[in-house]
């Protein structure tokens, strides 16, 4: 069985184009609202495709709206489609070089890339911008954690669990830097990965062998 390994969580990363974040009239047109609330439910309900159409229709109509390109490129990076999602994510950054959830995302397709440098600096752009972006900080914890830099990683971790104590991913992620680390805490790792468990992650095979 391969040990456990700090995941990399596209799905609850893409959190700002929820049903609960509907957009606002100073974020889009108020011609355009109607359907970027709509693309805001499909996405809400998985259905990632009718997302992705309403996005694009309605920034066939406002091509340079910060709001409809950052959350497209939210739509492509669940859906796989990273390239994709790195051209329009690029467009809102260079558009909004202060909006520092462009920026997170952009790190997040780079991390899913594999190209953790871009990653790390597009995530430390996000928290000079923000410093509460708890799903920056998580994702600078993983970029860390790939690049052998588990202090940072560990740091990362713990303040996007001080910011949002109930991160899932973030619990997940620590529970498992702290159960592969030397030595290891298993004893906290554990209280992690429960707490993980309880807030709706899939248990990990390989993570609970670790904590016997």
């Amino acid at each position: 069985m391969p040990p456990a390994r700090i995941a990399i969580f596209a799905a609850t990363i893409a959190c700002a184009v929820a049903a609960e974040k509907m957009p606002t009239e100073a974020e889009v047109p108020a011609a355009l609202l109607p359907q970027a609330r709509k693309a805001n439910e499909l996405f809400a309900k998985g259905d990632l495709d009718g997302a992705q159409k309403a996005f694009e229709q309605a920034l066939a109509k406002a091509p340079e709206n910060v709001y409809l390109l950052s959350n497209l490129g939210v739509v492509r990076f669940r859906d796989g489609r990273h390239a994709q999602a790195e051209v329009v994510l690029k467009q809102a950054v260079a558009l909004a070089p202060k909006d520092d959830f462009s920026h997170a995302m952009l790190g997040a397709v780079f991390l899913m890339q594999g190209r953790l440098d871009d990653a790390l600096a597009e995530m430390e752009s996000a928290l000079r911008l923000n410093p509460k972006n708890a799903t920056a900080h998580h994702y600078k914890g993983i970029c860390a954690n790939e690049k052998g830099l588990q202090g940072t990683a560990r740091k990362s971790f713990e303040t996007a669990l001080a910011l949002e104590p109930d991160y899932a991913d973030a619990h997940f992620n620590l529970a498992v830097l702290l159960a592969t680390q030397q030595p290891p805490d298993k004893e906290n790792a554990a209280r992690h990965y429960e707490r993980a468990r309880a807030l709706g992650a899939e248990s990990d095979p390989s993570l609970e062998r670790l904590l016997k």
